[in-house]
């Protein structure tokens, strides 16, 4: 077992590492949007154009929030637990991250 688990090691890990992005996207997007729906007095059901208008906006805001909350979560596991790296200086760093960051903004408008 300890041998299969070391050969798929970095995709269990990935994976791992996306269900828990995953949650925090969609526990911050419901969080968002119900939250924000009870703060805001916005009916989410309902089928009133200015209401529908105001839902559409906060459903876009909490899906936006809770994707960048997602992006930011799993940088650095990924970077450490996924991909073992082990650079520390500013430069790689902050480079990996921009470069990881354009490519979770990519999905992200695919996926809306």
């Amino acid at each position: 077992m300890k041998k299969l688990f070391e050969k798929y090691r970095e995709i269990i890990v990935y994976i791992l590492v996306g269900l828990m992005a995953t949650v925090i996207s969609y526990g911050v997007r419901l969080g968002l949007l119900y939250g924000g729906a009870a703060l805001l007095s916005i009916d989410l059901g309902s089928t009133e154009a200015a209401t529908v208008a105001r839902a559409s906006v906060l459903r876009v805001v909490a899906s936006t929030v809770g994707s960048a909350a997602a992006i930011l979560a799993s940088f650095y596991p990924n970077k450490v637990w996924v991909f073992r790296d082990t650079r520390k200086d500013r430069r790689s760093v902050l480079g990996q991250f921009f470069a990881f960051v354009g490519s979770r903004i990519a999905t992200f408008f695919l996926e809306m």
